[in-house]
């Protein structure tokens, strides 16, 4: 149980990471600022995505450990068998990890000023995104410790 949660968090950061150095914006912290010219005759100027991350030349050694964590992590539930309590407990945690190391990634923060809540298009703000945060959490524990009685 102990390796099944490391192997959780672990994946759940560095997959959160890839992902924020994939959405990174020009306005983000972690962007570096540089733009390019797309043609001499026009004035857009075309920000080089990923490529002007501040950790760029890492995003490949991150991208294949968050592969390679999957793999270990899909090979460790399919042997361990965990109860469904404690599936749902590591899926929050999974949630919680992801969105701490999107946040770091990007915005060089553990807490963004704002979030869209997973998949459902609800943008938080303020407060809520600390509650966010501590709903999730708080959530984990509970069917972690459900799971585990």
């Amino acid at each position: 149980m102990i390796i099944l949660t490391f192997l959780i968090i672990m994946f759940g950061v560095i997959s959160g990471i890839s992902e924020g150095m994939v959405m990174i914006m020009p306005g983000d912290k972690m962007h570096s600022g540089r733009t390019y010219q797309l043609y001499p005759v026009h004035v857009m100027y075309q920000q080089a995505g990923i490529r002007e991350h501040k950790w760029f030349r890492w995003y490949h050694v991150v991208d294949m450990a968050a592969y390679l964590l999957c793999a270990v992590l899909a090979i460790a539930l399919w042997t361990l068998t965990p109860h469904w309590l404690t599936l749902t407990g590591l899926a929050f945690l999974l949630w919680e990890c992801r969105e701490i190391g999107y946040n770091f990634s990007r915005y060089n923060t553990v807490l963004a000023k704002s979030e869209n809540v997973y998949g459902v298009g609800v943008e938080i703000t303020g407060y809520g995104v600390v509650i966010a945060h501590g709903v999730r959490c708080l959530l984990s524990l509970v069917f972690l410790y459900g799971g585990v009685r």
